[in-house]
């Protein structure tokens, strides 16, 4: 009774908020869509922690919106009575985003409930697949073992090749001085972390496992990259959230205040990752706890959206919620490419600006050539890619996408531990939507390096089994 009431309130709120919204459009007053995007927030986060142990991703995946979109217009807009982005857009492409960024909350909340709905939930483990579960889970440990030095290893040099040719420049290219044994090694290393996690082993193994890789997370903030670290940890939320709800365990692997207190430590962290990027950026630093949280803001990928349209007609025809798509698994891809006879383009240049798939490029170029040429970018964003090739109508497609693979991903109850790796490596991925491409998630996890290693790893695992090893019962991972 409790739920339903629930559900039928956000509904009504929700309901609410596109009156507002079309408020907004009437009377063209950028205020009411700013109240009506706060609402559409506010509750999609109400429904996330009224049940947490069912919507916990899409409450992470509301968090990276709201700091990489919405919290800078929010913060702004609440302090000092504007969006920020006035001296960069006028009124109209500023109308723009808030449309964009509403549309999109309001269709993720239909795509997930909508989706919610129809849901069965079946049987996740067949008693038939134990043992072999066992020794999956033994050889997977092996494998992580084995990478872990490798990884460690590409972690040094790239923070080594950083310190020496620059953070920005660092996107221009560069090679490593290590070994391709040892590159091929550490590549392997996420892939076989989940595998070996998706078996579900002891609570003293799991958080073995998951301390390693917080560690090598945290090594790896010496290479410049705030994303190495922040997703790692949200990840790891995600991952003992699983693991609650699957054993029907609530608390034992995630305890609700920890939630509670990383949610209100948010703006801490937010803080320090932006004295970060001007630590790494050697920029002189004598700002207050606000300013820091201010500047973080200001540089918000919302300003993507604005550009999309503030240049709608000089960006190039080409398809960038799909194309990156083709581009990254096929054209540059040199095995796939070189058989069907396409060449490759290569980042930063004017070739990938003008005749590439890739948005946040694109816009970078025309906006600031001379940031674009050195390595840097303004990073790209979901809404902006679907705008950009399918107006309005593909904000709200890739939204209602977006809200039903948020609620499967999380909830998938098939019984193949292959499958569920790659959909927690999408995960991981998917928290950058709103600073990459629309389907970087599916780009970065469908690499032929992760489909070899996961092949191989498929054969290895049928052969011992045709030779008849196993996990006895003294022997077993727990």
């Amino acid at each position: 009774m409790r739920k339903n009431r629930i559900v039928k309130i956000e509904n009504i709120f929700a309901f609410f908020s596109l009156i507002i919204f079309g408020l907004s459009l009437i009377s063209e007053n950028n205020s009411f869509a700013i109240y009506a995007l706060l609402i559409m927030h506010i509750v999609i986060i109400t429904m996330s922690i009224c049940k947490i142990e069912e919507n916990l991703l899409l409450l992470l995946f509301e968090i990276c919106i709201l700091v990489f979109l919405s919290g800078g217009i929010f913060y702004n807009y609440f302090s000092g009575n504007s969006t920020g982005m006035e001296n960069k857009f006028s009124k109209m492409v500023l109308r723009h985003i808030l449309i964009c960024l509403y549309l999109s909350q309001l269709f993720v909340y239909i795509g997930y409930c909508f989706f919610a709905s129809k849901w069965e939930k079946r049987n996740t483990i067949e008693k038939g697949n134990k043992i072999e579960m066992l020794l999956i889970q033994k050889i997977s440990f092996i494998c992580f073992l084995v990478t872990i030095i490798p990884k460690i290893l590409i972690e040094s040099e790239k923070a080594r090749i950083i310190k020496s040719v620059g953070y920005v420049e660092s996107y221009l290219g560069y090679s490593y001085n290590l070994s391709s044994i040892v590159l091929r090694i550490g590549q392997g290393y996420t892939l076989f972390y989940w595998i070996f996690l998706l078996t579900k082993p002891s609570r003293k193994r799991t958080f073995l496992v998951l301390g390693i890789n917080l560690f090598i997370s945290f090594f790896s903030l010496r290479s410049g990259k705030r994303s190495e670290f922040i997703l790692p940890i949200l990840m790891i939320i995600v991952y003992l959230g699983f693991r609650d709800r699957e054993e029907n365990r609530r608390g034992y692997w995630l305890k609700k205040y920890w939630l509670i207190v990383g949610i209100l430590l948010s703006p801490v962290l937010i803080v320090i990752m932006q004295w970060f990027s001007y630590f790494r950026l050697n920029i002189e630093m004598d700002l207050k706890f606000t300013e820091f949280l201010k500047s973080y803001f200001d540089s918000s990928s919302a300003e993507i959206i604005g550009y999309g349209k503030l240049l709608e007609n000089q960006i190039p025809k080409h398809s960038y919620t799909f194309g990156l798509l083709w581009m990254v698994l096929v054209r540059n891809q040199s095995l796939i490419g070189n058989l069907l006879g396409l060449e490759p383009i290569a980042n930063q240049t004017i070739d990938m600006a003008l005749n590439g798939n890739s948005l946040g490029q694109t816009i970078t170029y025309f906006v600031n050539s001379s940031i674009f040429f050195r390595g840097g970018g303004m990073g790209s964003c979901f809404i902006a890619d679907a705008y950009q090739d399918f107006s309005y109508f593909g904000v709200i497609g890739i939204s209602l996408f977006y809200g039903i693979l948020l609620f499967y991903f999380y909830h998938y109850s098939g019984r193949n531990i292959y499958i569920h790796t790659l959909i927690f490596l999408m995960i991981e991925k998917l928290f950058l939507s709103p600073r990459e491409s629309s389907f970087v998630f599916i780009s970065s996890t469908f690499s032929l390096t992760n489909l070899i290693y996961l092949f191989g790893f498929m054969v290895l695992i049928s052969l011992l089994k045709k030779k008849g090893y196993g996990c006895r019962k003294k022997g077993d991972i727990q």
